[in-house]
């Protein structure tokens, strides 16, 4: 159950919405009541209105803010998700006797069409840090400095980010832009720019990109993940060149 992974972005977008749509107990409440409850009048209709359209609500509001209707799995998760809240209040509201007419079967596609459109609205916010669609969303550079670093779903989860001397990857992270940002995970994913240079840094990127990075292959150290060392911007080019000077055996490591 993929959806269960929304959560693992809650510390990343650090907003109310978010964690409202996302948490465990609330997405169960509402499959509960998609399933057990549309076709059982039990006197506590105004409750699972009330829960279905605060779901709602949050929805919305975190689909309004990331501006992600150009990515297919977010928008179809969200017009998934909607359909299904929206068919669960109307179904609610209905007279007793149709609503007693529903059978199970028919509730379960409920319950599973919403699970699903949970599952397509994380593969869509995933799809939401590629560089190439990040632009397009209202993800900013706070988010982006955390989803670096994150272990579940970040890069933390593919390279180690050192944070030991000048211009170390970890810290320079807070002092780049939104642009330099997006174009730093764009050089980590796609590393269509990479060279073997002096001392055998492997360096990212070139005078006509913001940034430059110099990585270390994770074999020289003996670590699972290559080290992303180091960050500069182009207007630091004398730093870099400074920096490819030293052996990578004389580089002292330390990980965020």
């Amino acid at each position: 159950m993929s959806y269960e992974n929304l959560k693992n972005f809650c510390h990343i977008f650090e907003r109310v919405d978010f964690d409202y749509i996302s948490e465990f107990g609330q997405i169960n409440r509402i499959a509960d009541i998609l399933l057990y409850h549309l076709a059982v009048p039990d006197g506590k209709d105004s409750t699972y209105i009330w829960l279905l359209e605060q779901y709602l609500k949050n929805l919305n509001s975190f689909y309004s803010w990331i501006n992600g209707s150009g990515i297919p799995h977010i928008r179809e998760g969200y017009v998934t998700c909607i359909k299904e809240l929206e068919r669960g209040i109307n179904i609610i509201r209905l007279p007793e006797d149709k609503r007693m007419s529903i059978s199970r079967s028919y509730l379960r596609k409920f319950k599973k069409s919403f699970l699903y459109g949970l599952s397509r609205l994380l593969e869509g916010i995933r799809l939401a840090f590629d560089p190439s669609l990040t632009s397009a969303t209202n993800i900013n550079k706070e988010q982006l400095v955390l989803y670096f670093l994150d272990k579940k779903e970040g890069l933390g989860n593919r390279f180690l980010f050192n944070k030991q001397g000048n211009h170390a990857a970890a810290n320079k992270l807070d002092s780049l832009n939104r642009n330099e940002l997006i174009e730093t995970i764009r050089l980590l994913l796609k590393q269509s720019q990479l060279r073997t240079t002096r001392n055998s840094w492997i360096d990212l990127g070139s005078r006509a990109t913001p940034v430059r990075i110099l990585l270390i292959r994770h074999k020289l150290f003996g670590f699972g993940r290559d080290i992303v060392g180091f960050i500069f911007k182009v207007t630091e080019h004398s730093e870099y060149d400074k920096q490819l000077n030293v052996p990578l055996e004389k580089v002292r490591l330390s990980f965020a």
